[in-house]
């Protein structure tokens, strides 16, 4: 009996012990994937499983993506994690990102962290974290940091919305926090946001409630009028 050898498309290949090699049809012509590719398939016809099994796909043994049931996909290195418990979710790339709410996206980025934020994302950058806030953003940066729902943060480091200050914004900038509702905070540095529509830039600035007047900016030996 020949010793199988591989096989490709509806054919399985067979040494036998001579040293001669057999090409034989498979039983019921069951057609396959070729490794140099496939001409003249069809409608219907796919790569994949046919059920609640997931899908890898594998460059030097080591996971680059996964498809998983409930439209998880993970992309990047194998340490990213989407929990089994959410749906609709993505990770598009990097390393150690995990998700655990459902249809969240992290595009790329290392230790990223969407923990049961729906709607969530987070566009890349490290260390960042999005905490049961839904339909916060995060777009980059490093340790940034949201709790509260629909807010979001542009980049920078180490920067913080608080829970219950939702619909808020930090632009940007370095260890600023905001912590009102709605309130502002479009860059600079350890600048705080208080108060509920409240706004804080430069350096070390505080904003405790909201404006009873409009806002008027001057520079030395302008008409203040």
């Amino acid at each position: 009996m020949g010793r199988p050898l591989f096989g490709l498309n509806s054919m399985i290949q067979c040494m036998y012990p001579d040293g001669t090699i057999q090409t034989t049809a498979l039983s019921g012509g069951v057609p396959g994937w070729g490794l140099n590719g496939n001409a003249g398939t069809v409608n219907g016809q796919f790569i994949g499983t046919t059920d609640s099994q997931r899908f890898d796909i594998r460059v030097n043994n080591r996971r680059i993506a996964r498809f998983q049931t409930r439209n998880r996909i993970l992309l990047g290195d194998q340490s990213n994690s989407i929990s089994d418990t959410v749906n609709d979710s993505v990770i598009g790339g990097g390393a150690s990102n995990t998700i655990s709410g459902y249809s969240a996206t992290i595009s790329g980025g290392e230790f990223n962290d969407i923990i049961s934020a729906g709607a969530a994302t987070i566009g890349g950058g490290l260390l960042n974290t999005v905490l049961d806030a839904p339909h916060a953003v995060i777009a980059g940066g490093y340790e940034n940091h949201i709790e509260a729902s629909t807010s979001f943060v542009g980049g920078g480091y180490v920067n913080r919305i608080e829970s219950g200050a939702f619909n808020s914004v930090i632009g940007g900038g370095v260890q600023n926090v905001v912590n009102g509702e709605a309130a502002v905070v479009p860059g600079g540095r350890e600048n705080m946001a208080a108060g509920n529509l409240s706004f804080a830039a430069g350096n070390h600035a505080h904003g405790s409630r909201s404006p009873t007047r409009r806002w008027k900016c001057w520079k030395p030996g302008w008409n203040r009028g």
